[in-house]
């Protein structure tokens, strides 16, 4: 082996060590994890109350630790009322809890019975012992100390004992470290800079002697045990910036990061932080996923971000709104609405500005009554001015090169009132004449808004095309005005043709015309020539989908069924073929098909068949 060969190998071995020796680990104590950013770390603790089967969510790349209290329980823990009444050495108001003596002889067998044992049955093998040091608000004495110490030592011995595989991260502990250290897998400690204070719930910045004093002993756990340190900080929502700061400067002094609010409900920033790739579309026009695809948010809006990298989920302003903050998770917000009820218009509202205060971006498209109907408009930075009873003929006077991307701006005085974005950078500006100004499309501090009808417009029914779509054409770049908006950072963007960089081709064939004549020789059908000349002479994996109205002995050829469906099974049999249903009665346009008095002018005129969802979708897959 040459001296570069080993030099280089030796490298690799050493960054591999401290990669194990230096795990990323996050926090999330929250009723909805977001598992597919967690799992960009090692380790996750979560609150096995909300993650009842660690199984469910098991990955090879990520392990579950378990949040657990060790010196104190409140109402919320199933064990509680087995604890009898002489292990309760007072309480810690700050919290509602129960403070445990942890010198009873009985207790270490307990913890690991009554607390630990259904947890280890329900798949977690690792745990996050909290609360280690409670005993200090009742323990005043030396010798009281020591004899709650001894009894935590015997807690660890326990576990150890019947689980030897266990792993344990302590949050502090620091005073039986030295009887226990090698059952221990890292060693946690709250508050290094930006703490969080519970009695006055405010967020505070850590006193020189307290971060010195605790400096002292996580220097000591890695110098003397050599185990991994993690550092967890708090700071508000809203201040990514300064979480992002608080883990740069944890990071500089060798400690695992993890900087969110103190409800670790949040995805917060860690030893890495994982840029969000979804966005929140919000939208109010459908009832069902039916309904949805013909919401103009999930037809026009998706794809700009799409091809920005992101994926859009989809969220009813008329259901309940989250309550989990969305910071660190979603990229922004897209709010597109048809007119909101009141009632509603006004809690999305409220919600919307919390989000804002949290820091998340918002882009508002369209309607956007139900910001003014309170005060968060005012709030938010947009001041609206009197509207002219009749306000006098429009013109632009001022625009950004986004505006007029397929269709130049309507100037409609229905439309027009005098607004302006405090603070904001206007894209669009109409004036009246007589000293009104719109700003009917602006970036602002929050993200940004673009008013009807100022984002896409309906052509001319003398321009329009058969399919509704096409009839719609945007005034703004969407793609442009969204990454601005939401401020999205530049980054790579999946490329969805694509598998690790090599070029994929893909084969779908819609079952149109499967009984129809080629002109062939003999004219035999066109999927004879489909299954002959192309699938048995091409394998290239293929998707064939066929319409069962069309093939079946119910259908529109019950003469030639036979015939079609023989051939639909040699096609299916083709090693490389994946089978798709393509509906029962291929409907032109599912929603006239659906509704109309006249459907069969909007799918094909099968026999004796009404329109039916489940005969088009679920029945027709059955089929196949």
């Amino acid at each position: 082996m040459t001296l570069r060969s080993l030099t280089f190998l030796l490298l690799m071995l050493a960054a591999s060590v401290t990669f194990a020796a230096q795990p990323s680990i996050a926090l999330f104590y929250g009723a909805n994890p977001p598992w597919d950013e967690l799992r960009a770390f090692d380790v996750v603790v979560v609150e096995p109350q909300h993650v009842p089967d660690p199984k469910a969510h098991a990955d090879d790349r990520t392990a579950l630790f378990a949040y657990v209290s060790v010196g104190e329980a409140n109402a919320g823990r199933p064990y509680l009322k087995a604890i009898p009444d002489d292990w309760r050495s007072g309480s810690n108001p700050g919290w509602g809890s129960v403070v445990l003596d942890q010198a009873q002889p009985e207790w270490p067998a307990f913890f690991a019975e009554q607390v630990i044992k259904p947890l280890w049955d329900a798949g977690y093998r690792g745990f996050f012992l909290d609360t280690l040091d409670s005993y200090q608000l009742f323990a005043k004495t030396e010798a009281d100390r020591a004899r709650q110490e001894a009894g935590l030592v015997a807690v660890i011995r326990e576990l150890r004992k019947r689980h030897p595989e266990i792993r344990l991260i302590f949050n502090r502990g620091f005073e039986i470290l030295p009887q226990v250290h090698r059952d221990v897998f890292a060693v946690a400690a709250e508050s290094l800079f930006q703490g969080w204070n519970q009695a006055i719930k405010d967020y505070r910045q850590v006193s020189a002697a307290d971060r010195e004093w605790l400096l002292g002993q996580l220097d000591r756990v890695k110098r003397e045990y050599g185990l991994p340190v993690l550092a967890i900080d708090y700071v508000p929502p809203g201040k990514r910036e300064l979480a992002r700061e608080t883990a740069a400067r944890i990071r500089g002094l060798g400690f695992i990061p993890w900087v969110a609010n103190p409800e670790l409900d949040m995805l917060g920033v860690g030893e890495i932080e994982v840029m969000p790739r979804k966005v929140l579309m919000i939208h109010n026009g459908a009832s069902n996923e039916f309904d949805l695809s013909f919401s103009l948010g999930l037809r026009l809006g998706t794809m700009p971000l799409n091809y920005l990298g992101y994926t859009v989920e989809y969220l009813d302003a008329r259901q309940t709104l989250p309550a989990y903050p969305l910071a660190g998770r979603y990229a922004g917000i897209v709010v597109w609405l048809d007119n909101p009820a009141a009632r509603e218009g006004r809690a999305l509202a409220d919600w919307l500005e919390k989000q804002v205060a949290a820091g998340v971006p918002v882009a508002l498209l369209g309607e956007s009554g139900f910001l003014f109907a309170g005060g968060s408009a005012k709030r938010l930075g947009l001041q609206l001015s009197p509207a002219p009873a009749v306000p006098a003929r429009l013109h632009v006077a001022q625009r950004d090169p986004l505006i007029g991307f397929e269709s130049e701006p309507v100037l409609d005085r229905q439309a027009f009132f005098p607004l302006r974005a405090t603070g904001g950078s206007p894209m669009l500006t109409l004036a009246d004449g007589r000293g009104a100004n719109q700003e009917a499309v602006a970036l602002t501090p929050w993200g940004g808004y673009a008013l009807n009808p100022h984002v896409v417009i309906e052509l001319p029914a003398v321009q329009r095309k058969e399919d509704e779509e096409d009839s719609l054409r945007w005034v703004i770049n969407p793609i442009e005005f969204l990454r601005r908006a939401l401020k999205l950072p530049e980054m790579p963007v999946p490329d969805v043709t694509t598998e690790s960089g090599r070029r994929l081709l893909m084969v779908h064939m819609d079952g149109d015309g499967f009984a129809n004549r080629a002109e062939f020789p003999g004219s035999p059908y066109a999927a004879e020539v489909l299954r002959d000349r192309i699938l048995k002479k091409y394998p290239l994996p293929a998707t064939i989908s066929v319409i069962q109205g069309e093939i079946a002995p119910d259908g529109l050829y019950p003469a030639l069924s036979p015939e079609l469906e023989k051939i639909a099974r040699d096609i299916f049999a083709q090693p490389q073929v994946e089978i798709a249903s393509h509906s029962y009665s291929h409907p032109f346009s599912w929603r006239k098909a659906g509704n109309s008095r006249d459907s069969k002018s909007y799918r094909l005129a099968v026999p004796n068949y009404a329109f039916d969802l489940q005969t088009e979708i679920p029945g027709s897959v059955a089929y196949i």
